[in-house]
């Protein structure tokens, strides 16, 4: 049925792993493979939320996340007429900010612990026609083959699996064949071996790069720092029209 959700988090193993905040124990994803495909298809009269996670292994996890892949039957869809990321930026430091729409083949946002020995053989196809509800403040999509958004410091991570942005993109865009956005992250033996192809009309800013999309730090903390990346990915800009790059 048709629905409005303000806040979801989907994954093919976990829709959100979260730490354990105890000198005993941890937390972690290992040894996991995902073989399924996962498709958020939105009606044309309906909204997808003011936030939303979706990735083939755990849509959010501050866990550490280690030796999981996600195969090529696992390809993640998102299309629909009138997806909206709807909310408002707040704070880049935050786990979950309004007006976010993070993918990634294997994780959608990834806090506090590693992603580390990951691979994604999945494509990820992004489309549709955004319609904005805050016209006050930016909010976002990022799209990474591993990692939609990331502050930890992942590591001997590859990815495989095309990523396609089409369609009507009115919010910031950042896109990387491996990580969307790294903050305060230091990544480091990453490999990505898909292709980008980007098409249609995108208003809001775009961040696009063959390893990474978007490289930063945070004010006073640690700084950025990257080393030992490799792309081997075509990038494709098609049509695109009223785009900043």
């Amino acid at each position: 049925e048709n629905a409005t959700i303000n806040l979801m988090r989907v994954g093919g193993i976990a829709g959100r792993s979260a730490r354990i905040d105890s000198n005993n124990g941890k937390h972690y994803l290992r040894n996991c493979s995902n073989n399924a495909s996962i498709l958020v298809a939105s009606p044309s009269s309906e909204n997808v939320g003011s936030a939303m996670y979706v990735a083939g292994i755990a849509g959010g996890a501050q866990s550490e996340i280690s030796n999981c892949t996600n195969n090529e039957n696992g390809k993640i869809t998102i299309s629909g007429n009138r997806f909206s990321t709807g909310g408002r930026f707040t704070d880049f430091t935050k786990n979950e900010t309004d007006g976010t729409f993070y993918v990634g083949g294997i994780c959608g946002y990834k806090t506090v612990h590693t992603i580390k020995t990951a691979a994604n053989y999945a494509s990820i196809t992004f489309s549709g026609t955004e319609t904005s509800a805050n016209t006050e403040s930016i909010s976002q999509i990022r799209i990474g083959g591993i990692v939609a958004y990331i502050t930890g410091n992942p590591t001997s991570v590859t990815s495989k699996g095309k990523i396609t942005v089409s369609g009507t993109i009115n919010s910031e865009l950042a896109l990387g064949g491996v990580i969307g956005m790294s903050l305060v992250a230091m990544p480091a033996n990453i490999t990505n071996d898909a292709d980008i192809e980007i098409s249609g009309t995108l208003n809001g800013g775009v961040a696009l790069g063959g390893v990474i999309g978007y490289v930063t730090d945070n004010s006073d903390k640690v700084g950025a720092q990257v080393e030992s990346l490799t792309n081997n990915g075509d990038i494709k800009i098609k049509g695109v029209r009223t785009c900043i790059i």
